[in-house]
């Protein structure tokens, strides 16, 4: 599925065929129209940014943040969460180990760092994309509803 807007942001592309994506978030809320997203980031000022600018769209719930790995593992059950947006580098682990603990979560990862390799580990771990810290709260937004609808 070819998304120009996705596309443009700078979304990567990865298909992930046969993963169950229901099996984290409400279907009953994507079916209503709303997207329930959490943010992980170790820096409040993101966290706060993302969930402030994200919490403008009519559709999107930020139900959790977390700063850490484990923060994010020990709320999860509570959150449901039909997308998590996630940051690579975290003080207890990555972003990719977020992917790697709910399989089948619909994981965006961003990230400031360019490495090689960033992209084989992302598909290896199971995130559903993988963003530049560099784009727009409304690229994002694209990003996270494709997403949400089981694109890449």
């Amino acid at each position: 599925m070819n998304h120009p807007a996705v596309h443009h942001c700078g979304l990567v592309r990865i298909d992930q065929a046969g993963l169950d994506f229901d099996t984290v978030g409400d279907t009953a809320d994507r079916d209503a129209g709303g997207v329930r997203v959490v943010v992980v980031d170790d820096h409040e000022m993101m966290l706060d940014g993302l969930r402030t600018g994200l919490q403008r769209r009519d559709h999107f719930d930020v139900v959790g943040t977390a700063q850490s790995v484990n923060g994010f593992l020990d709320s999860i059950a509570n959150w449901q969460p039909d997308v998590v947006v996630a940051d690579l580098t975290l003080p207890d682990g990555t972003g990719l180990d977020i992917a790697r603990a709910v399989p089948g979560a619909a994981v965006i990862l961003i990230t400031g760092l360019e490495r090689s390799g960033l992209l084989h580990d992302t598909v290896a771990a199971g995130c559903r994309g993988l963003l530049s810290k560099s784009v727009t709260i409304a690229e994002l937004a694209d990003a996270i509803d494709v997403v949400a609808r089981g694109g890449t």
